[in-house]
């Protein structure tokens, strides 16, 4: 067994506010960075009066104290309906877990709370700054703790300026739009003189921002608007929300970590509060602070030193915007060195500052919002010389628009997201009503449109009784695939079944099935891109679980129509989203297992055959030809990006020979392909898995150039040593400007269409395509290699008449060409045992043939489990274990450190149809003795197997 990984929970009456979300993802990162796994429970607000939201909370019964380390309650939002009493009682439900309340002050429960004293800073500044008198107020539900203490904080402050507060003034929206809309259309029916609204949070005050505009009255002349939290919406209504800001990412990571400290046995302070912060918009009354061009037109001063105004400028932007939390740490410093790098002459330094920042932190538009004004502030308040101002001013102009194409692009996404998942639920609405489906079938289609909106993991899960204390699970998706034999039942407080478990860390958010009175079950699933599919499906999934009990027993004369139906849309989006790679590296990692038990049994036979036999010649030529083959699976794992990256001594015409019969196949038929190599050129330094990726790259994209031209064509493919100089290399794309020297140069040139000039600037950047349905990461790879082998790449083209790319590296030193005697090992190796463990019927037995061939016999297992099984049986009989990597159940990395637990002296070699590399993305802890990649001879397994006994022997004497 695994050692348990710490587990949080966080509480939450939704999974799509921006409360919830950015909370979610400061505590998910903090999660990350303490290897502790995250359940994120989506229910209702507690006491709710509708009853299908208390059918809803029913999942956070399911919560085990005992199985879960700490738990963190958003009290805050799921207090509307109940008093302190009832958050009380359902905070200490779940002790003896840690626990942190967020929002609510809870007895002898650590509370991280909003200092809402902070509150009086934005009534202070109606009355003191924009002179109003008459303020209404717009509370939350009288229930609520932080509705009340806000507005206690609201009283008090009319009262320290000697104002008196009408009654008549004051109005209930319950936090909600419509009820913030039906409050202010209250007032205004009362006819009581009104200069401001104060609302207790945003959607209220924009609820009265829709009231007033409907009647007539401008804002803030007439009446002056506010809020509290700052949401999304505030930064574009119009006009935009005077606010309190909230720090909820800081929230969530002060939340966590006060969890951890209790669950470490520190002793934490019951409160901890965090201050929101007043910002000034336009419906105070309050403008934008002014723009001005660079100061262009303002009285020359002589600036001062750089690292003076970088301070100053920095110190700006962090007192002005408050971007809070880990995540977003170093940004101000970030933006404002990458504004003096342009203007110190590094080409859009600045937009690709801002795109750093865009990527590293939580994305949003209110993100690209406060960036904006980020860029204001700056751009009002930087010293610079009159001629820099026309650069200065491109500069911005280029900045504003790469923040207005991030939010085109955040709205775009939403929007198709929101139109792909209508399309998916009213086309199953559609489907689910027919009687002859089944309810297993719909379910997996919905796991099929999930994995298509990116999530990796998930389970459905239904009540086997009443009581609801188990479930049973019916389908589900793990790691991108459904999983074959999904039904497992289990008790309901584990929330997801053992086959979803491992010893990696797991972040699940959780939804209750419900319909009418009855709970039906569970989905789970991992935190993905699609949130805002999620609460939908669960909705959709309730509702559909119930029609299909309903219409299970209806005419089903429609069944074969549907399913056609479905088998065609699911291979569409098979064929989407399948890339070549992928489909390349599946395609060899088979192969590789087959070729094994080709390559393994041939040697045997080869063995055995007497000299003299006339069938040694035909063997022998099979043997050849497993070995090409072999060589041919390599560049397929190359291609798909799995093959170990391995620097040597290389030489460009070997590299380009070996490809020769591939790229020949590659290009079209009406291409024909020359190549002119330099005799005895030199090595260089590389891998050759990476220099086969370039020139395939390279002649497949001057193949197509040629093909549109639709005629004939010729690709040259040119190796020879060139002397260059710096110069030159000025001309070319590089990691640095190289030394002059020597090189070894490769040049592929073509007679197709050629590349404009405005293309040509742009065609090593990622995602960059011209052609239909690319994915612009070709020649971004092949910069990339270039660069990583210190090499340089110069291209030259012209329209209509071809282009050249020509790479230059580095070469090296001559060395001794002597033929070295090559390391020998005996194929006999001598007594001992050793257990081989593989789930290929045929790969194990040839396997354990070739071992009884050294001399050694064999014990076989085709899992994981039998393999730990045979382990604890012979004790101290097994020498060493040769074990596949992926298995189903348990796998070999999985099972190499169980065995270690039982016998840390076994050697253990690990082989896969992948390279060693691909292999290592299991990132297993326990590191095997040897990686032998398959296929593998004779040859090559009784020279790891020796060079394994020898190292255990060699360890034991020392």
């Amino acid at each position: 067994m695994h050692p348990r990984k710490r587990t949080i929970a966080v509480l939450s009456d939704s999974f799509l506010g921006e409360y919830q979300t950015l909370i979610r993802t400061s505590v998910e990162a903090f999660a990350k960075t303490h290897d502790c796994n995250l359940q994120f429970v989506v229910g209702r607000e507690l006491d709710s009066p509708l009853f299908h939201d208390q059918v809803q909370n029913g999942i956070f019964e399911q919560i085990d104290p005992v199985l879960t380390d700490g738990i963190i309650i958003l009290t805050g939002a799921l207090s509307n309906y109940c008093g302190p009493g009832r958050i009380s009682q359902f905070c200490n439900h779940y002790r003896p877990a840690s626990i942190c309340s967020v929002g609510i002050a809870v007895p002898e429960v650590p509370s991280v709370l909003i200092r809402n004293p902070s509150f009086g800073e934005l009534v202070e500044h109606l009355i003191t700054v924009h002179e109003k008198k008459h303020i209404a107020f717009l509370g939350g539900p009288r229930s609520n703790t932080e509705a009340q203490q806000r507005r206690e904080v609201f009283l008090e402050t009319l009262r320290a300026h000697h104002l008196l507060f009408d009654l008549r003034l004051e109005a209930c929206g319950e936090f909600l739009v419509h009820k913030g809309f039906e409050a202010t259309m209250q007032l205004l029916s009362k006819n009581v003189p009104m200069d401001a609204i104060v609302a207790a949070n945003d959607d209220m005050a924009i609820g009265a921002l829709t009231a007033l505009q409907q009647e007539g009255i401008r804002i803030p002349e007439d009446i002056a608007v506010t809020g509290f939290d700052d949401l999304c919406e505030s930064r574009f209504v119009s006009p935009r929300l005077t606010t309190m800001r909230q720090p909820f990412e800081t929230i969530g990571d002060k939340a966590a970590s006060l969890l951890w400290r209790q669950m470490d046995g520190e002793t934490v302070p019951l409160i901890t509060e965090v201050s929101p912060r007043l910002v000034l918009r336009r419906s105070c009354g309050c403008r934008p602070p002014a723009l001005r061009p660079g100061n262009r037109n303002a009285t020359h001063k002589e600036p001062a030193t750089i690292e003076t105004q970088k301070m100053q400028l920095e110190a700006v932007l962090l007192t002005q915007i408050k971007l809070a939390g880990k995540a977003y740490e170093g940004w101000a410093s970030r933006l404002v060195d990458a504004l003096f790098q342009e203007l110190e002459g590094e080409k859009n330094a600045f937009t690709s500052g801002l795109r750093e920042i865009l990527s590293s932190c939580i994305p949003g538009p209110w993100l690209i919002d406060e960036l904006h004004t980020a860029i204001s502030y700056l751009r009002s308040q930087l010293q610079i010389k009159p001629e820099q101002a026309e650069t200065v001013e491109d500069m911005w102009h280029r900045g504003r628009i790469l923040l207005f194409d991030s939010m085109a692009r955040l709205h775009i996404d939403e929007r198709l997201a929101l139109i792909r998942t209508n399309k998916i639920l009213v086309m199953r609405s559609l489907d689910s009503t027919r009687p002859e489906l089944s309810r297993n079938l719909l379910l997996k289609e919905i796991i099929h449109e999930l994995l298509t909106v990116g999530v990796r993991n998930a389970v459905i899960s239904v009540f086997t009784n009443e009581s609801c204390q188990q479930l049973e699970s019916v389908v589900a998706i793990r790691e991108g695939r459904p999983v074959a034999d999904s039904q497992q039942t289990y008790p309901s407080t584990q929330l997801i079944p053992d086959f979803m478990r491992s010893n990696e860390r797991n972040s699940y958010v959780y939804f209750s099935l419900a319909s009418g009175e009855e709970r039906l079950g569970i989905l789970a699933l991992d935190g993905g891109n699609a949130g805002s599919y999620y609460e939908m499906l669960s909705e959709y999934l309730s509702a559909n679980i119930k029609l299909i009990t309903l219409y299970q027993d209806q005419q089903r004369k429609f069944r074969f129509e549907a399913r056609e139906r479905q088998r065609a849309l699911e291979l569409q989006h098979r064929q989407k989203l399948e890339s070549l790679g992928v489909l390349a590296g599946g395609v060899a990692h088979d192969f590789n297992n087959m070729l094994s038990v080709m390559a393994g049994n041939l040697d045997i036979i080869h063995m055995e055959m007497p000299e003299e036999d006339t069938m040694r010649e035909p063997l022998q030529e099979c043997r050849n030809t497993v070995k090409r083959a072999t060589g041919l699976v390599q560049q397929l794992l190359a291609y798909s990006g799995k093959s170990k990256f391995s620097v040597a001594r290389t030489n460009l015409n070997a590299v380009i020979q070996d490809l020769e019969d591939f790229l020949k196949m590659a290009v079209s038929k009406n291409v024909r392909l020359k190549f002119q190599l330099t005799h005895e050129l030199p090595d260089v330094e590389a891998d050759t898995a990476q220099l086969n990726q370039i020139f395939v790259n390279l002649v497949i994209n001057a193949s197509e150039a040629i093909e549109e031209l639709g005629r004939e064509g010729l690709i040259r493919v040119e190796t020879t040593t060139t002397l260059l100089d710096e110069d030159y290399f000025k001309r070319t794309i590089s990691q640095e400007i190289l030394q002059s020297g020597e090189y070894v140069v490769a040049r592929i040139i073509d007679n197709g269409t050629g590349i404009d000039k405005d293309t040509l600037s742009q065609i090593f950047d990622p995602f960059y395509t011209t052609k239909f349905g690319g994915r612009g990461l070709g020649l971004a790879a092949v910069l990339g290699i270039v660069r990583g082998h210190r090499g340089s790449i110069l291209v030259d083209s012209q329209l209509g008449k071809g282009t050249t790319f020509e790479l230059a590296f580095p070469l090296l030193p001559t060395q001794d060409d002597s033929p070295r005697k090559p390391v020998s090992r005996p194929t006999q190796i001598g007594a001992g045992t050793i257990l081989i463990v593989d789930d290929e019927k045929a790969v194990l037995k040839a396997g354990a043939r070739l071992l009884q061939k050294m001399g050694f016999s064999t014990l076989e297992a085709q899992n994981g489990q039998q393999a730990i099984h045979l382990v604890q049986d012979f004790p101290d009989v097994i020498n060493c274990i040769l074990m596949d990597i992926t298995m189903p159940g348990i796998g070999g990395i999985a099972a190499m450190s169980e065995i270690r637990k039982i016998d840390a002296k076994i050697p253990v070699v690990l082989t896969s149809g992948y390279s060693e590399e691909s292999a290592e993305q299991e990132d297993y802890k326990v590191k095997p003795a040897a990686f032998l990649q398959k296929p593998y001879n004779l040859e090559s397994l009784a020279g790891i197997i020796y060079d394994v006994m020898h190292l255990q022997e060699s360890n034991i004497h020392n």
